[in-house]
């Protein structure tokens, strides 16, 4: 029997599943990526110095799988749940095309970050998201997933900021758990999070703003 692939199902499975995987590649014999060919990247290669797992589909799965698995841990539910294993399952759809083999001959995915939130808000909208409490607050953690590279050790207070006014009307937690899942879900090279350095940043802002 083959799925709907709508909107119930997503959220079904972000609010319930936690083996995403093993859920995709069932999903995929079922007609999936047909119904949703933007999360079809299971021949687009990554650089192995970063992501030893594998294809961008296989790292997909693994932080959705991450993200639930945190989400169950810290007693994450609502739609902060379902923004966070999707907005994970979601973060790297613009890998598809933003995907090449530099001259070097590293893969790299330059601007994928931004060209992510096209195909995401598609597949949400095909789907029957709500458009202002899930969407809304998805997309600009997408956009804004890679920002913590552009900051060498801890943010500065003004660089939070300016970060979190870009999200809304997502929260900086939302993208904290996004980011968290995307370092997690890569096999042998999973590694801490590197949104943990913004959350305490924004705490100590937070802080003297209210003494």
């Amino acid at each position: 029997m083959t799925a709907d692939f709508d909107w119930r199902w997503f959220e079904e499975h972000a609010q319930h599943t936690t083996d995403w995987p093993s859920l995709l590649d069932r999903a995929a014999d079922d007609g999936l990526l047909e119904v949703h060919p933007e999360l079809d990247l299971r021949r687009v290669p990554q650089d192995p110095r970063w992501h030893p797992e594998g294809t961008v589909w296989v790292h997909l799965g693994l932080a959705a799988q991450a993200a639930a698995e945190a989400c169950d841990r810290d007693g994450v539910e609502g739609d902060d749940r379902t923004v966070a294993v999707l907005g994970a399952l979601f973060h790297d759809l613009g890998k598809a095309t933003h995907t090449f083999v530099s001259p070097d001959g590293r893969i790299r995915s330059l601007g994928h970050a931004e060209a992510g939130v096209a195909p995401a808000t598609a597949i949400l909208e095909r789907a029957g998201a709500p458009p202002r409490g899930i969407t809304a607050r998805i997309t600009p953690c997408i956009r804004e997933h890679m920002v913590h590279y552009s900051v060498r050790g801890e943010p500065s207070a003004k660089t939070v900021q300016r970060l979190i006014r870009r999200l809304r009307p997502a929260s900086l937690e939302d993208w904290a758990r996004i980011v968290a899942a995307d370092s997690a879900g890569r096999g042998p090279g999973s590694r801490p999070s590197p949104a943990t350095a913004w959350l305490a940043a924004a705490g100590r802002w937070a802080e003297r703003a209210s003494r």
